[in-house]
């Protein structure tokens, strides 16, 4: 006897009118090949998707956390019958059936998956029942003999889970009684909520582009030069909301002082300062006006300002009105991005994944665990594809079904034709002309095991980028 496990996740389906989601079609060939593949003579098979499968914080009304079990179940059932999500959902059914296993995991954007009403409602759609669909809810890894796997936002500062109120709102829910209690937000599901999803309807790129801390605020200092004074506000505002938000809440760990946890999610967190190149190449922009306020610290003190209508000055104005930025202008933006991007290595599988891999190291150096620890530790979260390995270690991260963009190599070379080419890439931005420049980087982990649970050596890879050519 053997075991195949496929593991998938950040697969982002919701979001109606710029989803991240932008070639479905993808996903459901993945999920069709997978529901007719035929297993070995004695293998059994696992999809396993650990995190980020429904986007809850996608859909409208825009809420960091659906207070409600029956508004939960409504964005559920109006994210499955979306007609252009169909083949997704059918391809998944087919899998949940034909499969041995369906394993489930929470992600920071489908927390909501946790209710009751909404677990019991996908297990009609897909026509299963429970223990042949298994949902992981309770903060807990997915550990199959030498595989452990998980979302992996739980190393993240911005976006690890309140499970303690999560799971004293899903103790309420159960009874239909309301929770006495909120849950606590993170402060990441507050940032899409208040930043990210206002700015996304005017810039359809905001969570796609990669690497995102790098060049992100540069692109919005030409968008929106209005924003300039705000910028400082979020690089160090966010790194301070964060390490204040991490120390506060005692959900963390119950240990006396400050635990080893917080203080990993404190030094690992998002930047606290202003990146360099963009310090030094917008300090006009950055510097505060005459007698100006900072802004308070927290996500919707964050968003204050990009609300407001666009800023004649900035180039989302010029490229509506056909004008184009001076070259002067283009120049420091390019020479601003060419440094942030020096040595970038956001898309190489073999680059460090930061708290997520030493998360891996650290528990496959974990003596308690009996009998072994895991051999193979599997995430997501970051949307980038990662396989590294460190001695009887392999770290696989699954990346994303999202679809990804980066910033043109031959738009940051100095010369006349290049900085024209980023006038046009810019302006491109700005109207929301993408085609093109989404590109999916889908993958998949693929691990075997055997009887005992021990990993196989041989075989398939065990990341796989998705070909629909190619047979699983």
């Amino acid at each position: 006897m053997s075991k195949r496990i496929f593991a998938i996740s950040d697969l982002h389906i919701g979001g109606t009118d710029t989803p991240m989601l932008g070639h479905p079609e993808l996903l459901a060939g993945f999920l069709e090949r997978l529901a007719n593949y035929t297993p070995r003579r004695g293998e059994t098979t696992e999809l396993v998707i650990h995190g980020d499968f429904i986007d809850f914080l996608a859909e409208p009304p825009f809420e960091a956390w659906t207070t409600t079990e029956q508004a939960a179940l409504s964005k559920f059932n109006e994210v499955w019958d979306r007609k252009t999500l169909t083949p997704i959902f059918e391809g998944l059914g087919k899998c949940a059936r034909k499969l041995n296993k369906l394993t489930l995991l929470l992600g920071n954007h489908d927390v909501e998956l946790a209710y009751p009403r909404v677990r019991e409602e996908l297990l009609r759609k897909l026509r299963v029942q429970e223990p042949r669909c298994h949902f992981v809810f309770n903060n807990e890894a997915y550990r199959i003999g030498d595989v452990l796997i998980e979302h992996g936002n739980r190393y993240d500062g911005w976006n690890a889970i309140d499970h303690d109120g999560l799971r004293q709102a899903l103790s309420c829910a159960s009874r239909g009684e309301p929770a006495p209690h909120p849950m606590e937000i993170c402060p990441g599901s507050l940032l899409v909520r208040d930043v990210i999803n206002p700015l996304k309807t005017r810039y359809h790129f905001i969570d796609l582009l990669k690497p995102e801390d790098k060049v992100v605020a540069l692109l919005l200092s030409a968008l929106e030069p209005a924003l300039g004074f705000d910028l400082p506000t979020i690089f160090k505002g966010a790194g301070h909301y964060v390490s204040q938000w991490a120390r506060n809440r005692p959900w963390k760990s119950r240990q006396d002082g400050r635990p080893p946890e917080v203080e990993r999610l404190m030094h690992d967190t998002a930047s606290s300062g202003v990146p360099r190149p963009l310090a030094d190449e917008f300090k006009s922009e950055l510097a505060p006006a005459e007698g100006a306020r900072p802004l308070s610290y927290g996500p919707r003190a964050l968003s204050k300002e990009f609300l407001r209508d666009p800023n004649a000055e900035g180039l989302a104005a010029h490229a509506r009105q056909n004008l184009h930025l001076s070259p002067a202008r283009l120049k420091k933006l390019q020479v601003a991005l060419r440094h942030a991007l020096s040595d970038d290595r956001t898309f190489d599988p073999q680059e460090s994944d930061g708290p997520y891999f030493a998360a891996a190291q650290r528990m496959s150096r974990n003596s308690a665990w009996s009998p072994a620890p895991p051999r193979v530790v599997i995430m997501g979260h970051t949307h980038l594809a990662r396989w590294k390995e460190e001695g009887l270690l392999t770290y696989l991260n699954t990346g994303t079904w999202a679809d990804l963009m980066a910033v043109p190599p031959a738009v940051l070379e100095d010369s006349v034709s290049a900085r024209e080419a980023l006038a046009d890439w810019m302006n491109a931005l700005a109207r929301n002309e993408l085609g093109g420049q989404r590109e999916p980087r889908p993958h998949f982990a693929d691990v075997r095991l055997n009887a005992e649970g021990s990993l196989l050596i041989g075989g398939s890879p065990l990341l796989r980028s998705f070909d629909p050519e190619e047979a699983l």
